[in-house]
């Protein structure tokens, strides 16, 4: 069994990272020369989930708030959290 288990992933890996033919509409797109702008926002080291100074700045549910309010407008919006999440703090230990 376990000598099955590097073909079977290597397929799905495979079967994954296959081209897909475009849809009706990303085509039509591309074929009216639009360019597509996709938006990176990357927010790094956050030790603190809860806002802080009473409620009255910081949190991830503002960072949400906004990054909800700029895929709005653009739907090619990708959202990364790199670094420390909630590390070193004591709410991470």
């Amino acid at each position: 069994m376990k000598k099955l288990i590097l073909p079977i992933l290597t397929g799905f890996i495979m079967f994954g990272c296959q081209t897909q033919t475009a849809t009706t509409a990303a085509s039509q797109s591309l074929e009216s020369n639009e360019n597509i702008v996709i938006k990176i926002i990357q927010i790094n080291d956050v030790y603190e989930i809860d806002a802080v100074n009473n409620g009255k700045s910081g949190g991830l549910a503002r960072v949400a708030t906004i990054r909800d309010s700029i895929a709005n407008q653009n739907p090619n919006t990708w959202f990364f959290l790199a670094g420390d999440f909630v590390n070193p703090s004591l709410l991470g230990t």
